[in-house]
C-alpha cells in the first residue's frame, strides 16, 4: 500500500521538483568553461535557435539554458513515456516547456507544436537527434525537417565533464560529479535550406553528427 502510494502519488508530484533542485544545486558547483567560437551568445539574437544535443547530455541543458540565455523561451521535445512526463515536469521548473511526442507516439503533434512555436512565437526549440530510444549518436530526420520548415540553422550544443557517472542505459546517460570541470561547447551552426531534398537533408544530418561529436 505504501509502495503504491509512493509510486502513484508522491513520486510523480514531488519527484520532478526534487530533481530540479538537485540539478540546480549540482549546476552551481560545476566549473563551466563556455566555448562559443562563433559568438552565438555575444549578439542580441532576434532569430530563434534550433538547438541539438545528444540524449545523454540532456540532464544539465535546462540549467545551462537559463544561465546563458535568461529571458528567452525554450520548447523541448520529450517522449510520451512516464520518464518523459517526469522529465518534462522537472524542466518546467527552469521555465522550459515540453512538446510531448516521439517517433512512435504523437510525433506529428509534437512536431507541429514545435514548428508553430518556432515560427509564430519566436521560441527556441531543442531536440535530441538520437532520442528517445537511439541508436546512440544517430541523427533522426525530425530535427532536420524542423529546421527546414522554420528556415533556421541548427545550433549544435554539447558538454564534456571532467568527472562523471554514466548510467547503464542505451545512451550511457551522463551525470556530472559535483565540482567537476565542464566544457560547454556551441558548435558551428548547420544550415538546412528551405525545400531541401532528401539528399541535402542527409548531408546536413552527417554534418550535424560530425559537429556534435561524442
Amino acid at each position: 500500500m505504501l509502495k503504491k502510494w509512493f509510486r502513484q502519488t508522491l513520486a510523480p508530484h514531488w519527484g520532478p521538483w526534487l530533481a530540479a533542485q538537485l540539478v540546480k544545486g549540482l549546476g552551481k558547483t560545476l566549473r563551466v568553461e563556455l566555448v562559443d567560437p562563433h559568438g552565438l551568445l555575444d549578439v542580441d539574437q532576434a532569430q530563434p535557435y534550433v538547438f541539438a544535443f545528444w540524449h545523454n547530455r540532456l540532464l544539465m541543458m535546462p540549467f545551462f539554458y537559463r544561465r546563458y540565455l535568461p529571458g528567452r523561451k525554450l520548447t523541448v521535445m520529450m517522449s510520451m513515456s512516464r520518464d518523459g512526463q517526469i522529465t518534462s515536469r522537472m524542466a518546467s521548473y527552469f521555465n522550459v516547456e515540453a512538446a510531448r511526442g516521439s517517433s512512435s507516439r504523437e510525433g506529428l503533434k509534437a512536431f507541429v507544436t514545435m514548428a508553430r512555436r518556432l515560427r509564430q512565437e519566436g521560441s527556441d526549440v531543442g531536440i535530441t537527434p538520437d532520442g528517445p530510444r537511439g541508436p546512440l549518436y544517430s541523427v533522426h530526420t525530425g530535427i532536420l525537417q524542423l529546421a527546414e520548415a522554420g528556415s533556421v540553422p541548427i545550433t549544435p550544443v554539447t558538454c564534456h565533464y571532467e568527472h562523471k557517472w554514466e548510467i547503464r542505459s542505451w545512451d550511457r546517460f551522463q551525470i556530472p560529479k559535483p565540482f567537476s570541470k565542464c566544457q560547454l561547447v556551441l558548435g558551428e551552426p548547420v544550415p538546412v535550406k528551405k525545400g531541401a531534398t532528401a539528399e541535402e537533408l542527409e548531408e546536413a544530418g552527417k554534418r550535424l553528427k560530425e559537429v556534435l561529436g561524442t
